[in-house]
């Protein structure tokens, strides 16, 4: 039989205006070409049940980073460990990492906002996006993107059999996810 799960139910706990870096010697000429990059970390403690997600944005024109931004933001699962399969498996409900990465990306497009619009490139704002896609693109993309298993303090927990075994489960969750989501 398949095991049952609860209803998924998260908070978001915090939400942190980690990183900006503007470097306004860069001269952007019109009509230039600039880009815009995503960046995604990913973290979780069951016992904890929290999930974090750093969601960066950077800004480029001709090969040059003009603007960069980090929004970190911390959601509580309500009983994370319930979502633990058979195997060991966090088995994350259908869109529920995608709807906390739109969550975690408008964070930082308010932070970007918020931090731009006093420079010289105010003109310049993180877009709106799908966040199914861009979550997908930047799992699939990403083929060594690792979650973290870390203890109360934040500190990343060092390697000892039971953790070894840990990171294997972390390891199978996300190969679990791009599995499920064809990445």
């Amino acid at each position: 039989m398949e095991k049952q799960f609860p209803p998924f139910s998260f908070n978001v706990l915090r939400v942190l205006d980690s990183v900006f870096m503007v470097e306004e010697a860069v001269s952007i000429n019109n009509g230039e070409d600039v880009k815009i990059g995503y960046a995604l970390a990913f973290y979780h403690n069951l016992d904890e049940s929290w999930v974090q997600y750093n969601v960066t944005a950077q800004f480029s024109a001709n090969g040059k980073n003009f603007a960069t931004g980090t929004a970190v933001t911390f959601f509580g699962i309500d009983n994370l460990k319930a979502f633990v399969g058979e195997d060991g498996i966090i088995m994350w409900p259908s869109n529920a990492l995608e709807t906390m990465f739109g969550i975690s990306f408008n964070h930082l497009r308010a932070f970007m906002a918020k931090n731009i619009g006093a420079t010289k490139f105010s003109k310049y704002i993180v877009p709106i996006i799908n966040p199914v896609e861009t979550f997908r693109n930047l799992m699939a993309n990403n083929p060594n993107l690792q979650t973290t298993i870390v203890n109360e303090k934040g500190e990343a927990i060092e390697k000892d059999p039971y953790n070894s075994i840990v990171e294997n489960i972390t390891k199978k969750s996300v190969e679990k996810i791009r599995k499920k989501h064809k990445l």
